[in-house]
């Protein structure tokens, strides 16, 4: 990032702040497809001076613009509705001031909520509680607000989301040439009946604790919220627990589960079946990504390295569609033969 012609955009943007400066501008850079920069922004007001913990979050490659926009808008929403999000305070897409769309927030110091979380088996369990409350909170709150008036209809259709979500990906796949992908959706044509959706939800859609952090008071706040949807919650939660699964072990995504039912007050039904769509998701995804690169998909360049670099965790998705539904995709072992050379 040209520090100069960002300070420029951001005298611009606060006339009222003398003296205004950038320090300790840094990248801290960790996920697949954002870029960050941390700073503090310093500036004299009549009471002294001011300065405030900032990040830019930088988004590239194709329909980086929209993205900017649908995430700041949501968390605009997030915060109205008290949901736990950081603060944002501008959006800016036009790609001439530091090469990208961004978004600039509120920088959280109280570290990563997996880092914290995970420091021993008590503060798993304690962690663990809050984990599954925040994830039941965002299942919970008013979809409705977060849908237009006149599209709201189409939810009183039990089977509305989960016959628009295979239509979806079958679409793509034919699109795509992807063909071999296809027994998962026809799998999953064949059971979609026993999975009714009576109340949708807003779901987050890569929920998981490296997407949580937490502030100097341990506050935790979540973020990443370029995926969000009204959908079925059972989708949001397969995603959480395959991730935890396959980056993990089945005692992480088990615990997780647990903890998520005891949250809700009730047991989850049928949650293999959108588990197996957490693994069309995940493979065709990465597959999609290596063939065509991350520009194309809205993802920083280094985001197929670091797929390349997950080959156990493919693998581990790979095993578990297999358990859950037979079924084996040969192009998905012919790429991870591949990666692994």
């Amino acid at each position: 990032m040209d520090a100069s012609k960002f300070l420029d955009y951001l005298k611009e943007r606060f006339p009222q702040r003398r003296n205004l400066k950038i320090v300790n501008l840094k990248n801290i850079t960790s996920g697949w497809e954002t870029e960050i920069e941390s700073f503090d922004l310093e500036w004299l007001s009549d009471d002294g001076k001011v300065s405030h913990a900032l990040i830019a979050r930088i988004y590239p490659g194709k329909g980086a613009a929209q993205k900017a926009e649908k995430e700041y808008h949501v968390m605009k929403h997030l915060q109205d509705i008290k949901y736990p999000v950081p603060s944002v305070y501008l959006i800016e897409t036009d790609e001439k001031v530091i090469g990208n769309p961004f978004m600039i927030m509120d920088r959280l110091d109280g570290g990563i909520f997996d880092d914290i979380a995970n420091q021993s088996d008590e503060t798993r369990e304690v962690w663990g509680e809050v984990f599954c409350k925040l994830f039941v909170d965002l299942h919970r709150a008013d979809w409705k607000s977060m849908v237009a008036e006149d599209e709201q209809r189409n939810f009183e259709d039990p089977l509305f989301i989960t016959r628009t979500n295979l239509s979806h990906y079958r679409n793509i796949l034919e699109e795509t040439g992807a063909l071999d992908f296809l027994p998962i959706v026809e799998w999953m044509e064949e059971r979609k009946d026993t999975v009714p959706c009576e109340t949708p939800s807003i779901t987050h859609n890569d929920f998981h604790g490296f997407n949580m952090l937490l502030d100097e008071k341990k506050n935790v706040f979540v973020i990443d919220w370029g995926a969000l949807r009204v959908t079925d919650a059972r989708y949001d939660l397969a995603w959480t627990l395959l991730l935890y699964a396959a980056y993990g072990n089945m005692t992480l995504r088990n615990d997780v589960l647990r903890g998520y039912e005891a949250a809700s007050g009730k047991p989850v039904d049928q949650i293999e079946f959108f588990e197996v769509y957490a693994c069309l998701r995940r493979l065709y995804e990465i597959s999609r990504s290596i063939k065509q690169g991350a520009d194309e998909l809205g993802m920083r360049p280094e985001a197929v390295q670091m797929m390349k670099d997950s080959v156990p965790h493919i693998i581990n998705v790979r095993n578990r569609l297999k358990e859950l539904s037979g079924i084996v995709i040969s192009s998905v072992d012919v790429m991870i033969e591949e990666l692994s050379q």
